[in-house]
């Protein structure tokens, strides 16, 4: 039988016995039950059991350890201390581990909240392909039941498709079955690692049925609007050539009509006719360049421009309007002004043909400037030039000013208005500044006139030219205009001369060293007594009168009255400075000396055998007249096949010589296209040179250029077209030495 742990009747196991039942027993229940909780926390019968065998061992080794304590037991009232000392701090560490088990486990639950929140559905699977985790999001979309899909192959998920789209990052696009029937996901793929560290394989697949659906919507009306865009377009060209070949028609004979013999009612009549087919091919071009920029049809063609040319040219353009109202038009080019640009001229001499319009229309005293400066850039190669269009008209207020750059706005309106227009002009002249790189601007004051201008940087291709040296050189201006006095002053004081201007004589109060004084035709006292005044106050310095052009039948009694030369207005820089220069220096005989301005059609340098092909009779006969006019003769034909039969003939010697051809793009059968690609193939077949081909069409769209220079033309032309623009055409071909005409 085992012996018994303490003898009854010894005395000396009386203390030990009550520490064993006071402090040894309770410290390993106390543990004892700790453990039980952790094995409770792990909820597996095994774990639980697992504990309570390690309780109970423990209670019996240290039952049984304490049997073979020997008698003496004093040493377990010195340890007392450090028992109760290590049973505090197990239960401590059991309560912390406790502690975290709980926290792991509120983690979980987050984490699960967060993934079912997020709204995609998350599928983890281990190494094999087995799905170990599903979330509730997957349930609720495929119609699963979580439980279900674990342990299972991905291969359960519904397939819509088996096509899929691969897009960036490994990430694709598929199209599944769910319970809301097919829908669009991308999924993604990505390693992540269990809490037990082992790797596992997890797909994000996120539901983008509806952003799919609007991609789709937008591709869709991007395409039709596209169609419609070309649908517009194609109607524009149409339309346009049908209104420009009646018109073209109508401009031309009114053009012919006025350079014969008529009496000056039949004069104004033609006149009107003339205004009023020029406003409405404005208001034509006005609609179609509306139409192309808001189509982003209207692209750019920079090329080498003359500014000063450019902007003087422009000028003597629309003197005549500015002249029939008894207003002033005048410019001024900063002398650091390149001489040459790269930009489009075309598009340029748009806005400012808008702007200088517009201040014509609404100026009834005064005049309008047009002024050009230049600015250095950070680069060499380019500079920027300001260009700025002013005028002493009727200005606007401000309210006016924030809305005149608006499409179908105007500063005056109402039925009241007196002023026509569509109120489109402006807003062209915005976007193409913009597509220049510019931003055009407006300073205004209702009454004060109005300033619009915008700067733009353009690469040099030729640096500012110095002018003529006037140096030395007094130069006295009797004018009584705001503009074109103080702007032909900037002019010469540019180039050195010391400049008086005054609206009579008497204002020069020392006029004994005036080289040279220019009288303004328009000023308030008349020529013949500003002659007088001069002589009166002993100035007998040459003198230039400015006139208008309609104002030559007045040379004869201005010569009689003492002038000694003219200059015709608006005025170029170039031709006050040699006129001023050569008077003052004695350089050129004091005479009437005709400085003709740029308005005078360019003279054909020798006579040609033309070919015209044109299927519309009245433009055939404008045209043909227009082509005699200038020296040249004209075989016409009126379709395409008869064209390509005559210059064949003209290539075999069969026929008459053909040195340019005028082709209509439009006319039945055999249109102007393929006659010129015909041509050319003749031509080539035959081993001769190009004879130039230029393309008369009234389609202005940019492809219809592109699709003239594909088939062999060397140039379109634009209907309405005047002599004026035909002249120019066949001279330059004349200059590119192209045409095979015979000197005449």
């Amino acid at each position: 039988m085992p012996l018994p742990l303490f003898s009854a009747d010894d005395d000396r196991t009386a203390p030990h016995r009550r520490i064993l039942a006071g402090v040894v027993v309770p410290v390993l229940a106390f543990a004892a039950s700790a453990l039980l909780v952790v094995g409770a926390v792990f909820v597996t019968a095994p774990a639980v059991l697992s504990v309570a065998f390690v309780v109970l061992a423990a209670i019996a080794g240290t039952v049984g350890g304490l049997g073979l304590v020997t008698p003496r037991l004093d040493a377990l009232s010195t340890s007392r201390r450090e028992t109760m000392e290590d049973a505090t701090r197990l239960r401590e560490r059991v309560e912390s581990l406790a502690d975290e088990v709980w926290g792991l486990r509120e983690d979980l639950e987050r984490h699960r909240s967060v993934i079912d929140s997020v709204g995609d559905v998350v599928i983890r699977r281990d190494g094999a392909g087995r799905i170990v985790f599903v979330n509730d999001v997957f349930a609720r979309t495929f119609g699963i039941d979580a439980e279900a899909a674990i342990g299972g192959p991905l291969e359960l998920l519904p397939q819509a498709e088996e096509k899929h789209e691969t897009l960036q990052d490994g990430e694709r696009r598929v199209k599944l079955a769910t319970v809301a029937g097919p829908r669009w996901f991308t999924w993604i793929d990505a390693p992540v690692r269990s809490p037990d560290g082992q790797l596992l394989l997890q797909s994000v697949i996120r539901d983008v049925t509806e952003s799919i659906e609007a991609e789709r919507a937008l591709i869709v009306a991007r395409d039709q609007a596209e169609a419609a865009n070309r649908a517009k377009s194609r109607f524009v060209a149409m339309v346009s050539h049908e209104i420009r070949t009646p018109l073209n028609g109508i401009l031309g004979m009114a053009g012919l009509l006025m350079d014969t013999r008529l009496t000056a009612e039949q004069t104004t009549y033609a006149r009107a006719v003339r205004t009023s087919g020029d406003a409405l091919l404005s208001l034509i071009d006005d609609v179609l360049d509306f139409s192309k920029i808001e189509a982003g049809r209207l692209d750019l063609a920079p090329a080498e421009t003359d500014i000063r040319g450019l902007v003087e040219e422009l000028a003597e353009l629309v003197a005549p309007r500015a002249q029939a109202k008894g207003i002033e038009i005048a410019t001024h080019i900063a002398p650091n002004v390149p001489a040459r640009a790269m930009l489009d001229a075309a598009r340029l001499r748009q806005v400012l043909l808008n702007l200088a319009g517009n201040a014509i229309k609404f100026t009834e005293i005064g005049g309008v400037a047009i002024e050009v400066a230049a600015a250095k850039t950070s680069s060499d190669d380019s500079a920027q030039i300001r260009l700025s269009v002013r005028d002493t008209g009727i200005g606007m207020s401000p309210e006016q000013t924030a809305r005149v750059f608006k499409e179908f706005e105007q500063a005056d309106h109402g039925p009241s208005r007196r002023f026509g227009g569509t109120g489109l002009g402006l807003a062209i002249s915005r976007r193409l500044v913009g597509l220049m790189g510019g931003r055009i601007s407006v300073e205004s004051a209702l009454g004060h006139g109005s300033t619009f201008s915008f700067a733009l940087t353009v690469p040099v291709v030729e640096a500012a030219r110095p002018g003529r040296d006037l140096s030395g050189i007094r130069v006295a201006i009797l004018a009584d205009g705001p503009v074109e006095g103080a702007l032909m002053a900037k002019s010469l004081e540019d180039l050195g001369a010391a400049v008086l201007n005054g609206g009579a004589p008497a204002a020069f109060t020392d006029a004994s060293g005036i080289d040279v004084v220019l009288i303004d035709a328009a000023c308030r006292d008349g020529v013949e007594a500003a002659l007088a005044g001069l002589q009166r106050e002993g100035i007998a310095a040459p003198t230039v009168v400015l006139l208008a052009p309609t104002e030559r039948p007045d040379l004869p009694k201005y010569r009689a009255a003492g002038a000694g030369a003219y200059l015709v207005k608006p005025i170029r820089a170039g031709s006050l400075a040699k006129i001023v220069g050569g008077l003052a220096r004695g350089e050129v005989d004091v005479g009437m000396m005709a400085e003709e301005t740029a308005l005078s059609a360019p003279a054909a340098q020798r006579s040609l055998d033309v070919l015209l092909a044109e299927d519309n009779e009245i433009n055939q006969l404008l045209t043909r007249a227009g082509l005699e006019r200038l020296g040249h003769s004209v075989t016409a034909v009126d379709n395409g096949e008869a064209a390509v039969t005559a210059v064949e003939a003209a290539i075999a010697g069969t026929g008459r010589p053909v040195d340019l051809v005028l082709m209509d793009l439009h006319m039945p059968g055999i249109d102007g296209f393929e006659a010129i690609r015909r041509i050319r193939a003749l031509e080539e077949k035959a081993g001769t040179e190009r004879r130039p081909i230029l393309a008369l069409t009234a389609d202005t769209m940019a492809e219809t250029e592109e699709a003239c220079r594909a088939a062999g033309a060397d140039r379109r032309l634009i209907k309405p077209l005047d002599s004026d623009r035909l002249a120019e055409a066949i001279a330059a071909e004349i200059d590119r030495d192209r045409a095979f005409g015979r000197t005449g």
